[in-house]
């Protein structure tokens, strides 16, 4: 807004001095001798200089849809004659400023951070949300008949191999338990009842850690009968203790079906069912038909997969795919909250524009406002309230009063954009880093 005007001055108050002591008689013969003008109060002189001021000025007495023409006409009826600008001006802020609290509360209400992202597979929500921790169990028959051989050795020999291989692949802060069952006793129908209450976990929930983890797995053989239902019930108060935001996963090795009268269909759907949400994954190594559909019919009651395998090449290429399935499932997560949260934007900026925008919410209020007030000078300069340099400076300062707030509307929109922009950007970084982080965790 022009510095040279008279609106710069902000408040403009009328005043009469009065002379104490001995006055000028002439003066006061004179004074008391002109007819009174009316006295604009110092409430009609008032106004606001610059746009923070102005858009707190209404609503005027014909704001909003309370303005007709016709009740224009009527009211400007009652100016003075012979205004000077200030005082006009003054007035028609009185009577046609906009109500702008209303917008002002939405733009100030506007979160330029309202992003979010879709749960990940595995361990997470978002990438600032806390870590989930993903605990894994191993659950391996030791019973007698892991002492067959397939082309590749002896398969409790291979089954070692293969999971710890697959232990040592999991990501740095993922917790591992080895459990075994059937290791005590033998095969044979004396030692049944010993062995099939053997399970231990012979590597308790913790990172892995190759030389310890090696030694668990070297301190028992093949020896007894299958209790795998009774297995699988211990793994899940192991899992009881890991309490809540965590992601539980199971994977039963087994070359046979249950032999200790258990019902690991029953147990593994109570399991992923129960509060620790295991997701029960089965390998039937070596395994014959029969035994193959029980525990296919336990691996889906656990919310999880069977695979059969009948080699060392098998069982490793399995693991391993559990790995390769996870860092494919974190770059289509990727791709997929990429796009999701450009699309939030779109939504967020569209919003924006409604509100703040050109031709939002707030710059239709100052045309409007603008509008009128231009509306009221030309009738102001048709009764000849407002006449000669008056009115052309009524003009400029109601030109100025739309300039100004424009500029304020545009400068509010363009920083919340520019928020809006940068949170963005910060989501998909986010979200950018978290994909490469699982690429490298399950590579």
């Amino acid at each position: 807004m022009s510095q040279s005007r008279w609106w710069v001055f902000g408040i403009i108050v009328l005043s009469i001095s009065v002379l104490i002591g001995c006055g000028n008689e002439e003066a006061s013969q004179r004074e008391s001798s002109e007819p009174a003008k009316e006295e604009a109060s110092d409430e009609e002189l008032t106004f606001a200089k610059d746009a923070a001021g102005m858009l707190h000025e209404g609503p005027g007495k014909l704001a909003g849809d309370k303005y007709s023409e016709e009740r224009l006409k009527e009211e400007l009826e009652k100016f003075p004659d012979d205004l000077e600008a200030k005082e006009a001006y003054a007035r028609l802020v009185k009577l046609l400023a906009e109500d702008y609290e209303p917008v002002l509360e939405k733009i100030n209400a506007f979160d330029t951070n309202p992003f979010y992202v879709k749960q990940g597979p595995g361990d997470l929500e978002a990438p600032d949300a806390p870590q989930e921790k993903l605990r894994v169990v191993m659950l391996l028959d030791a019973s007698g008949s892991m002492a067959g051989t397939v082309e590749d050795g002896r398969k409790m020999d291979v089954a070692k191999a293969a999971i710890n291989r697959f232990a040592a692949s999991l990501p740095p802060q993922a917790e591992v338990s080895l459990r075994v069952y059937g290791h005590e006793g033998s095969n044979q129908k004396k030692d049944k009842e010993r062995s099939c209450r053997s399970t231990e976990s012979v590597y308790p929930f913790s990172p892995y850690q190759e030389a310890d983890f090696q030694k668990s797995l070297d301190q028992f053989q093949p020896t007894g009968w299958t209790p795998i239902a009774r297995a699988m019930k211990a793994a899940q108060k192991d899992l009881e203790k890991g309490g809540k935001n965590t992601k539980n996963l199971i994977y039963v090795v087994s070359d046979g079906e249950e032999t200790c009268g258990g019902d690991p269909v029953k147990v593994a759907k109570q399991m992923h069912e129960s509060d620790v949400e295991a997701v029960v994954n089965i390998i039937g190594f070596d395994l014959q038909d029969q035994a193959q559909q029980e525990l296919k019919k336990a691996a889906e009651a656990g919310g999880g997969e069977y695979h059969g395998a009948d080699s060392e090449a098998d069982l490793r290429q399995y693991l391993d795919e559990q790995n390769r399935k996870l860092r494919i499932a974190w770059m289509d997560w990727g791709i997929e909250n990429r796009e999701d949260i450009r699309h939030q934007y779109v939504n967020k900026h569209d919003e924006l524009g409604k509100i703040a925008g050109t031709n939002g919410e707030l710059y239709e209020l100052i045309n409007a406002e603008k509008k009128r007030m231009l509306k009221a000078h030309t009738l102001l300069a048709k009764m000849g309230k407002v006449t000669g340099d008056q009115r052309d400076e009524l003009y400029s300062g109601i030109v100025d009063r739309g300039d100004e707030l424009l500029e304020f509307q545009k400068d509010k929109f363009e920083s919340l954009e520019r928020l809006l922009k940068i949170n963005r950007n910060a989501f998909i970084n986010q979200i950018e880093d978290k994909v490469k982080q699982k690429g490298d965790e399950y590579q």
